[in-house]
């Protein structure tokens, strides 16, 4: 309850045990129902790497963390450049990236502990078909948890642009936010564009356009970034935008065909 203290909150993430867990600074917290606060894992204010469980782990910037169908968290170590995998119990491993401080190693494809992210952000857990999704720098990263093979999926990591296309043949720049829809879509807030992409399952990239928002919304086109998204159980799409003025505000999207 309110005798409980955070330090960064910065994600949360619903797991069918009913229970929430916190990305707050560099450690993992769990919220029970009945509103107690516990951390499984990382240890507040000393930032650093290493697995292991409860606190003797380590993380350094924890930026987002989504639950898989093992009922395991995914979780972003953005400082480290890399994902971590946190059981409920509080056994940290580092599953996918080369962890690197301060400077990353660069943006390869590759399979586990060989592949490299530059400031993966945000991401998202696909249960159509069982894979990840992550933002990192100015593209969407694919991970199959099976083997933990990573692939670029859609933008060019070092190279950031707005235009739609198929691949690697479309842009983003700093997206940081990634939400799916009920046919299997990724929707990302492409931040240093202003847009809201759409990435169809055979990795076509398409702008949404302004005439999908909802009539009441604030006009899309008025410089505001969009940080991150969520759809509700009736198909529509909500997204946190921030203007240049200091302003945020909340869009909504009604469901979109």
């Amino acid at each position: 309850g309110t005798g409980a203290y955070f330090d960064q909150p910065h994600a949360l993430a619903l797991h069918p045990n009913g229970r929430f867990y916190v990305a707050d600074g560099g450690r993992v917290r769990e919220c029970s129902t009945d509103g107690k606060v516990r951390t499984i894992a990382g240890v507040a204010s000393v930032p650093g790497f290493a697995d292991g469980h409860g606190t003797a782990a380590l993380f350094r910037t924890l930026t987002d963390l989504a639950v898989d169908n093992q009922g395991h968290l995914l979780v972003i170590d953005s400082g480290n450049h890399v994902l971590r995998q946190v059981t409920t119990g509080g056994d940290v491993t580092t599953v996918v990236g080369t962890q690197c401080f301060p400077n990353p190693l660069g943006n390869a494809d590759g399979i586990g502990l060989s592949a490299q992210f530059t400031n993966p952000d945000s991401l998202v857990f696909n249960p159509h078909d069982g894979m990840i999704y992550v933002c990192a720098q100015h593209a969407i990263r694919q991970i199959n948890p099976n083997n933990w093979a990573v692939r670029t999926i859609a933008g060019v990591s070092d190279r950031p642009g707005s235009q739609d296309g198929t691949g690697t043949g479309a842009r983003f720049s700093s997206p940081s936010g990634l939400a799916l829809d009920t046919y299997g879509r990724l929707f990302v807030a492409d931040g240093a564009n202003n847009f809201v992409r759409m990435l169809t399952p055979d990795g076509v990239v398409k702008t949404i356009q302004s005439t999908n928002k909802d009539a009441t919304a604030m006009p899309y086109d008025n410089g505001a970034r969009p940080d991150d998204l969520v759809f509700d159980a009736s198909g529509n799409l909500y997204v946190v935008m921030n203007n240049y003025a200091g302003f945020s505000y909340i869009v909504k999207y009604r469901p979109l065909d």
